[in-house]
């Protein structure tokens, strides 16, 4: 009888947790963690997440107003923002930028 108690105790914890994370996530609008492109990327593509900082596109610094791949000026924020959507680029564009 302890051990079903203790594993329901567990289940529900765990449960809470999973429903805290998935509500932070949310409302950070973070990309879920079993991230796709709209469209199924070719061959000699990945699909990539845009980032701040360095990248293999180049460096980004959030308090420019010069948006860069992956990245946007927000007229409404005032700031550079990164893009909700993950996009498709070609393994030769990452290659020719792996020294910026």
């Amino acid at each position: 009888m302890k051990d079903n108690k203790t594993s329901n105790n567990l289940t529900k914890h765990v449960e809470t947790a999973r429903s805290v994370v998935d509500g932070l996530i949310e409302s950070l609008g973070w990309i879920e963690l079993n991230y796709r492109c709209e469209r199924q990327c070719d061959w000699d593509e990945v699909c990539y997440t845009p980032s701040w900082g360095p990248s293999p596109m180049g460096m980004f610094e959030p308090g420019s107003h010069n948006g860069g791949f992956g990245t946007h000026f927000d007229e409404s924020r005032q700031r550079l923002v990164i893009n909700n959507e993950l996009q498709c680029i070609k393994i030769s564009n990452l290659m020719a930028n792996r020294r910026h």
